[in-house]
């Protein structure tokens, strides 16, 4: 075989996925990286080393990893800061994952939910029913309107789309950009109207990850029952055993003094300082 004859296609397939593989792995670890320095950043600062700690102890259990750290490191990193920082992970992977499906689906790499109007749809139903007020479901209310309205814009682009004869990425792109332009200026016209539920309708645009919980995290439920298992029994056994009061919503609760601090270090993101 000559030097310049091509490889067989299997081979290139192989070369593909090792590639592929790898660059997974290394995201995986690069993810990893950024959600322990991240936990360990706020107004309490915590050693990436110490954080580490925490998240072992919770998860085998061995409480000697935590030994001679400040008791309210683990209820800082617990139950504030890495129930919010797993949620954002995990919203930034949903994202992500929604793109590369318009993307495949299209063959287009401009297309994403923004582009299709997909957001501006969800937005606006959003906006209805904070506007109106509709608790029918309760706390579900909001999401089955911002629902309805995402999926009733990608039906409406579609359909304006395949109006010429036929359907194509670029067309529905267009339509996609021409309706969440218009559906833009009618979440604007809601904010007018809104008067002093306006700041209700902005916050919610906008998103939060502050009040995030390990309820929050579970997809289905997965990550709270990883960090419930016999590393949250030991703890409290062990807070029993020095005298400390524990609380039953906290894995780590050393006293309502480290309580009234750990309230105070929740406002890290809006850099509060604790009473």
């Amino acid at each position: 075989m000559s030097p310049n004859s091509k490889k067989p296609p299997s081979d290139f397939q192989n070369q593909n996925t090792y590639s592929t593989v790898i660059h997974i792995f290394i995201l995986m670890i690069a993810l990893a990286a950024v959600i322990i320095v991240s936990t360990g950043m706020g107004y309490i600062k915590i050693p990436v080393v110490a954080v580490v700690k925490i998240i072992l102890t919770q998860i085998s259990g061995q409480l000697s990893l935590i030994e001679g750290l400040d008791n309210l490191f683990p209820v800082v990193v617990i139950d504030v800061r890495l129930p919010r920082i797993l949620s954002a992970a995990i919203v930034g992977g949903g994202l992500a994952i929604s793109g590369v499906v318009f993307q495949g689906i299209l063959l287009n790499p401009l297309a994403d939910p923004y582009t299709l109007g997909v957001s501006a749809g969800a937005a606006f139903g959003a906006s209805l029913a904070l506007l109106l007020n509709i608790g029918l479901l309760g706390s579900y209310s909001v999401p089955l309107f911002a629902f309805v309205g995402a999926v009733g814009t990608l039906l409406f682009v579609i359909y304006l789309s395949s109006s010429s004869g036929g359907v194509s990425s670029n067309n529905l792109i267009l339509s996609g950009i021409i309706v969440a332009a218009i559906l833009s200026a009618g979440i604007s016209f809601l904010k007018y109207i809104a008067d002093e539920q306006v700041a209700v309708i902005i916050f919610w645009l906008m998103g939060s990850f502050g009040s995030k919980t390990w309820m929050d995290v579970s997809v289905p439920g997965k990550s709270h029952r990883f960090f419930s298992g016999s590393g949250y029994q030991k703890s409290h056994h062990y807070i029993a055993g020095h005298g400390l009061t524990g609380s039953r919503n906290l894995r780590f609760c050393f006293g309502n003094h480290w309580l009234r601090r750990a309230a105070g270090a929740s406002h890290d993101e809006t850099d509060h300082r604790p009473g």
